[in-house]
């Protein structure tokens, strides 16, 4: 059974690029660095069904993926430039594919391209002709497990790990296959096929191959598990992290990744350990004071898909001596063992600073402080510290060190006189009023970890900006209010914030602060009128279309602002923003569907938002809220 952390998670229903929008699931996650997985499966009649959702709802709580989406091969066949939009496929089946002839071309041609494929049962144990993946696939050898013959079943668990050392088998103790544990008549393997487990009555369990362009992985289960039925393979024992292997595996993602971040305080922090250690820098300077003193400290975690964790660390550092000289090293009981470093003020260098502990530290998402380098600030300019691997290199536990393609080792750049001005420039504002979104440009403050609070006005409570950002395309990026303050670097030029907080005819202010203590200028953005008014309407999203580009709202809703809805809805390039035309509901979900049409065309025929509750129309989400 596979344990890992909680991730936000967004789901929603979205166009598919092949065919019906029922036949697509897209769930979008929080994951930075993360592959982007694609279900191609014919397991039941919809996507919503467990047969689907429950193998995506394992694989986004590893919080290893970006995305996890479904696509309903037995409704739709997913084209080449559908499936190139993924690191990774996992295919399986139960019923037949659409065209499995079709699929099956399609697959060889992403695999050429370099794609991972997994597949499993029953897709490459079937006799049944539409179950199996033909075509190409199959006349050309792309499989692993070979021939496909009917599946055997009855109980059956874990047997023989052939190879204990490879990634496709970390963290895999045990296995039972449930009632039906349905899996292959067959031990043959392709040319380049290597078993790496078996079930204990020696069938393929997991195999996999690389002498194709893309990597591949057979599975000789099938996916679903007892939480679905207790024919399927028991949720306690560990399907889950053999699905996860394979994925992360043949979409090339690193299983490793020690991280070390260098951040500014003007004192030393009381934590030792932390779940978001930095977010908040913090001044690191006193007006007019110079000397003046600060620390940077230095921490680490253990990224990645095998996170074993830190046992030892040592990096040298560099800084500019005509700005800053350094006055002592402090180690913490982080990595209290084997404790090194020497810094020259001459040079600005300091030489190995770091320790070791026996014990496994930083697992993810953990980060352990590794210590603290003293600073004194000889002038207010700015400057900047950075790392690179000390003599001592970093040790992970009970696996070999990481590479340095695998090591993300810190640096931080810091203005002790700016830092003293705490307020910060407001976002700039984007694009024009919206029903029920806060669109503005948070970039003006890159290169600083800061939070957004926002605050509808004559409200008490505030709100902030979460920091998981969702893609929205040429749109920019979404993002929802959360109640606590979310400190990151914003980089993204346009940010649009949505949820059932946000409604319509309010004013919101938008601040900026490096503590939540002190803030900067407002930035305000009303949100359109709930009803008719004298200059504006609801549902009154754009003006006209001039040469292929939609003006601001004229005043009106007209047949104009219904068209601006249907052609988001085909995903036309010249549709106006998503965040205009998302105004269906409580919280708007990021998709346009059939239901925002719908607004549209109740706006046209002059009806309200329908916000006529007060308490919805302050944004306190109650449930009877449209």
């Amino acid at each position: 059974m596979l344990t890992c952390c909680a991730v936000i998670v967004q789901v929603s229903q979205a166009g598919e690029p092949d065919g019906l929008r029922d036949n697509f699931l897209s769930n979008q996650l929080a994951v930075m660095g993360g592959s982007n997985i694609a279900i191609v499966a014919s397991a039941s009649a919809n996507v919503s069904d467990a047969l689907f959702t429950d193998v995506r709802d394992k694989l986004s709580a590893t919080g290893l993926f970006s995305s996890v989406d479904i696509i309903h091969a037995g409704l739709v066949t997913p084209t080449l430039p559908t499936l190139q939009l993924y690191d990774a496929i996992l295919v399986w089946s139960n019923l037949d594919f659409l065209d499995a002839v079709a699929l099956g071309d399609n697959l060889a041609d992403y695999v050429d391209s370099g794609g991972g494929v997994v597949v499993a049962v029953f897709a490459n144990t079937s006799s049944i002709a539409g179950r199996f993946i033909a075509g190409r696939w199959e006349t050309d050898g792309y499989e692993v497990i070979v021939p496909k013959l009917e599946s055997m079943a009855g109980p059956a668990s874990l047997g023989t790990i052939n190879d204990p050392t490879h990634v496709l088998v970390n963290g895999v103790s045990s296995f039972d296959g449930g009632l039906l544990s349905a899996r292959p008549t067959t031990q043959m393997l392709s040319g380049g096929g290597t078993m790496v487990a078996q079930w204990d009555d020696g069938a393929p369990l997991m195999a996999y191959r690389e002498d194709l362009p893309g990597r591949r992985v057979d599975l000789g289960f099938y996916p679903p598990s007892s939480d679905v039925s207790t024919l399927y393979w028991d949720a306690a024992s560990d399907g889950d992290q053999m699905l996860t292997n394979a994925l992360v595996w043949t979409a090339k993602q690193s299983f490793t990744d020690v991280a070390l971040r260098l951040i500014p305080f003007t004192s030393p922090n009381t934590l030792e350990v932390s779940d978001q250690p930095g977010s908040l820098p913090g001044r690191i300077c006193e007006p007019n004071n110079v000397p003046s003193t600060f620390v940077v400290e230095l921490w680490t975690s253990d990224l990645g898909a095998i996170n074993t964790g830190v046992t030892g660390i040592y990096t040298d550092l560099s800084f500019d001596p005509s700005v800053f000289q350094a006055s002592s090293l402090v180690h913490t009981s982080g990595f209290p063992e084997l404790n090194e470093g020497t810094f020259d003020n001459g040079s600005g260098v300091i030489t190995n600073f770091g320790g070791s502990n026996f014990s496994p530290q930083g697992l993810e998402p953990s980060w352990v402080r590794v210590g603290y380098v003293e600073m004194t600030t000889l002038v207010n300019v700015p400057s900047s510290m950075t790392s690179t691997l000390g003599i001592g290199g970093i040790g992970v536990f009970s696996r070999p060190p990481p590479t340095l393609s695998e090591l993300s080792l810190g640096s931080t750049s810091f203005d002790c006189f700016d830092q003293l001005n705490a307020p910060l420039p407001a976002p700039a504002p984007f694009d024009v009023t919206k029903d029920r979104y806060l669109s503005f440009d948070p970039s003006t403050n890159t290169g600083r970890f800061s939070a957004l609070r926002v605050t509808r006005l004559g409200a008490a409570t505030p709100w902030y900006v979460s920091c998981t950002l969702q893609d929205a395309g040429i749109d920019g990026k979404l993002s929802t209010l959360v109640q606590n303050a979310e400190f990151c670097d914003w980089t993204d030029s346009v940010i649009h914030v949505r949820g059932c907080e946000v409604v319509p005819g309010n004013e919101y202010l938008v601040e900026t602060t490096l503590d939540n203590v002190t803030f900067s200028s407002s930035l305000s953005i009303l949100t359109t009128a709930p009803q008719i008014s004298a200059s504006r309407q609801f549902g009154d999203i754009v003006g006209t279309l001039v040469a292929g580009v939609w003006t601001a709202p004229d005043g009106l809703v007209t047949t104009t602002d219904i068209v601006a809805v249907l052609q988001k809805f085909q995903l036309l390039t010249s549709a106006p923003h998503l965040s205009r035309v998302d105004n269906d509901g409580k919280s708007p979900n990021g998709i346009i569907a059939s239901a925002d049409i719908l607004r549209a065309a109740i706006a046209f025929a002059g009806g309200d938002f329908g916000f006529g509750v007060t308490d919805c129309l302050t944004g306190t989400c109650v449930p009877n809220c449209p």
